[in-house]
């Protein structure tokens, strides 16, 4: 499981290239449990937000703490065609293809107009970036 931006192995330590969301097209095969399937975490967006907040530091090689590390994740099965949208925080990783078809994706790394203003904060608030929908996840949550 990893999350896109934060310690990539193309990216020095330091650096961060975190976005808002992103958007993968499905472009050939179906995206089934044995072909390639994305992979994610339901509700890892959260754990992420606190391991950035309380657990991180920059340069350090963990993309992801280790319980989300080992995690299979779920996988998202789609058909040509479908569009994925994903927040940024959602640990995932690609599911392996024993089919055989190639899996074909396009994804896209949507940045919020303000997004160079508020990546740094963004890692621990997940709805700082989307004021539509934090009264909607603030009333989600347990306790508020």
């Amino acid at each position: 499981m990893h999350v896109d931006g934060v310690s990539c192995l193309h990216l020095h330590p330091e650096d961060l290239n975190t976005f808002t969301l992103i958007a993968g097209v499905v472009l050939s095969c179906s995206a089934t449990g044995d072909a390639g399937a994305l992979h994610y975490l339901p509700g890892g967006h959260q754990r992420m937000a606190r391991y950035f907040a309380e657990e991180w530091t920059r340069g350090q090689a963990a993309q992801t703490p280790e319980d989300i590390a080992r995690q299979e994740g779920t996988a998202l099965t789609a058909r040509p065609g479908d569009v994925i949208v994903m927040h940024h925080l959602v640990p995932h990783r690609v599911g392996i293809n024993t089919s055989q078809v190639p899996r074909v994706m396009a994804y896209f790394r949507i940045r919020h107009a303000g997004h160079a203003r508020l990546a740094e904060a963004a890692r621990t608030d997940p709805w700082l970036e989307y004021p539509g929908l934090a009264a909607l996840a603030a009333e989600a949550r347990p306790g508020s």
